[in-house]
């Protein structure tokens, strides 16, 4: 194939193509449209020094307790004040708490708060534990300091020897990585259970975790047409730092010499910074090596901001931490992630997306809806604080079909009874409490946010796994990701989305995405995915137009695997100015590199 392809290739399974003058367009110094500037500094009027609390840095004895007695005399009066380390290396463990998961610092009801580490090293020793939760809290910037853990929050090694007929694998254990027989290898269905969390001795035998294969050059990555997702268990120690286990995913393929690692993460959701009911929390220069999961993730908080932050895999290491760099949940206005370098994590770098609701309970004119909120993987809780509001707009979406049912005002809220009243009735409801029932959206969430200036390299899954409206990603490098770099699809299995609509991708680079196993059978592979996804039907949605005013323009898509660009069920698309370079030799391309179809109002020049 040619260096070059021209959009004159492009296949428009679609309606409405128009020439490309006088279409949208933004310039790239107005973020304003977007969202508004980052909160960079705050402005205290008193220190507390965690010196002054006893925590000695680079002394190797443990300053938890030190630490912890500053953040306590900080949540006295946490208004207006800086919270200063000395630099260098301090030793973190909670020796007393039992909790198997849980935050080792936390700040609440803070205004105007600075966290400074002036360059401080962290190093955990409790490897299912985060750093710091920030709760009801408003205008707190941390920044300026590194994190590591030991022991690490996962092993890896080489798989010496497999047996086929048993199921099993033995695997020597890299130096200075714990095995997989330790107690912080939990299986799924332990978050929230106390019995099963407390009783550590049941997690060494008879459980699932999981891992993957690793390329065998590239660290970081995962290797070529393997699967994502690999379970494990009955974890036997052999001494010598050789462990056996068994392997239960039926096409899953072994061989001695391959890179392996284990994930110590269960249903963890406990991350290196957790935000939630709180807005203008920034997170500037911040390294970080290892994570029990996520390394930052926000519930209901708007305006979070990520500037020059790092998820980095350290010298003599394969990968690095186990779950999303970023994680935005419910935030009315979404995040800035600005400078950012993020390599070798263990899912989907940054995610944007909004948890949906089911209806219990409709009334007889359809107007009065009975509404919970949808919980992963399955089932409902009650509404939260500011989950809906008079006047919000509801999104009803065709979870199996993946198509919009309408969208629709709030007119009344009872939150006693979780019900709304719309202003005008919705057909085709279906009530339930799973991922097949109508799922409904709150559109006011998920809204303005800005990405720029990041790498995004080397990482299990998408790049960028988003569901947000109104924002931007803009001169970003994506490289060697295992799937689509970026893909902005709902997800209904999970349940979340919703689905996006001024969105403008600009001005990035796309090196070598898209090569496990589940992207070789994804009908939409390719570096830039957008399309409605239904629940477990392998199907793509066809009679649906529910993304609105996507813009692909200017970005330089290398070293591609099946396709550059497809586009599917958009209203309101704008492709031009890409520069489209040579496939890869991992998958046979597709035939048109830039593709779309179920799409009305394109735009498409060369």
């Amino acid at each position: 194939m040619g260096e070059k392809f021209l959009f004159a290739m492009i296949l428009g399974a679609s309606f409405g193509v128009v020439a490309c003058s006088n279409i949208c367009g933004t310039d790239t110094g107005e973020y304003a449209k977007f969202r508004k500037a980052p909160l960079l500094k705050v402005d205290t009027s008193r220190t507390i020094n965690v010196a002054d609390f006893g925590a000695v840095p680079n002394d190797g004895k443990n300053d938890f307790k030190a630490i912890k007695a500053a953040f306590t005399e900080l949540n006295k009066n946490p208004k207006s004040v800086c919270l200063k380390f000395e630099k260098g290396v301090y030793n973190i463990k909670d020796s007393e708490s039992q909790e198997a998961e849980k935050f080792l610092f936390e700040i609440s009801n803070a205004r105007d708060v600075h966290i400074d580490a002036s360059g401080a090293e962290f190093i955990i020793e409790n490897p299912n534990y985060g750093f710091l939760k920030i709760l009801k809290s408003e205008r707190v910037v941390v920044e300026n300091m590194s994190i590591d853990y030991d022991p690490l929050n996962w092993s890896e090694g080489v798989i010496e020897s497999v047996d086929a007929k048993s199921k099993t694998l033995v695997m020597k254990i890299k130096d200075g990585f714990p095995s997989p027989t330790h107690r912080m290898f939990k299986p799924y269905g332990t978050n929230g259970n106390p019995d099963a969390a407390k009783n550590f001795d049941l997690f060494s035998k008879g459980v699932t975790v999981w891992g993957y294969q690793l390329d065998d050059n590239v660290p970081g990555r995962l290797k070529t047409k393997m699967l994502l997702h690999n379970k494990f268990s009955n974890f036997e120690d052999l001494g010598g730092g050789r462990v056996k286990f068994s392997y239960d995913t039926a096409s899953a393929k072994y061989q001695p010499g391959e890179k392996l690692c284990v994930i110590a993460r269960g249903s963890n959701t406990v991350s290196l910074f957790w935000a939630e009911y709180s807005s203008d929390i920034s997170f500037i220069d911040i390294d970080a090596y290892a994570t029990p999961s996520f390394f930052y993730k926000t519930l209901h908080s708007s305006y979070a901001n990520f500037i020059r932050c790092s998820g980095l895999i350290k010298q003599g290491r394969w990968r690095g931490g186990n779950a999303d760099f970023v994680h935005i949940q419910n935030a009315k206005n979404g995040p800035w992630i600005e400078g950012c370098h993020v390599e070798g994590i263990a899912d989907d770098s940054l995610v944007f997306y909004t948890r949906p609701f089911y209806v219990s309970e409709v009334s007889e004119d359809g107007l009065k809806l009975t509404i919970r909120r949808a919980i992963w993987p399955r089932g409902t809780e009650d509404l939260l604080k500011g989950d809906v509001s008079v006047g919000d707009e509801m999104l009803f979406v065709n979870g199996v079909e993946g198509s919009v049912l309408g969208r629709v005002k709030i007119v009344a809220f009872d939150g006693k009874l979780g019900q709304i009243t719309l202003e005008k009735p919705v057909e085709n409801i279906v009530v339930g409490d799973n991922q097949r029932c109508t799922q409904v959206y709150n559109t006011a969430f998920s809204r303005n946010f800005v990405i720029k200036d990041c790498f995004i390299g080397n990482s299990r899954r998408y790049g960028t796994y988003w569901k947000g409206s109104n924002g931007i990603i803009e001169n970003c490098t994506f490289e060697g990701l295992s799937n689509e770099a970026i893909s902005m699809h709902n997800d209904a299995g999970a349940p979340n989305g919703p689905f996006c609509s001024d969105v403008i991708v600009r001005n990035n680079t796309f090196r070598d995405c898209g090569f496990d196993a589940g992207y070789s059978r994804s009908p939409s592979a390719a570096a830039i995915a957008v399309h409605s996804k239904p629940v477990n039907t392998g199907k793509v949605a066809t009679d649906t137009k529910c993304y609105n005013n996507i813009v692909i323009e200017n970005n330089n898509i290398e070293s591609w695997n099946r396709r550059a660009i497809c586009v599917r069920n958009c209203d309101g698309l704008v492709i031009r100015g890409n520069r489209i370079g040579s496939p890869t030799s991992r998958f046979e391309p597709e035939k048109n590199p830039v593709f779309y179809e179920y799409c009305e109002n394109v735009k498409v020049c060369e």
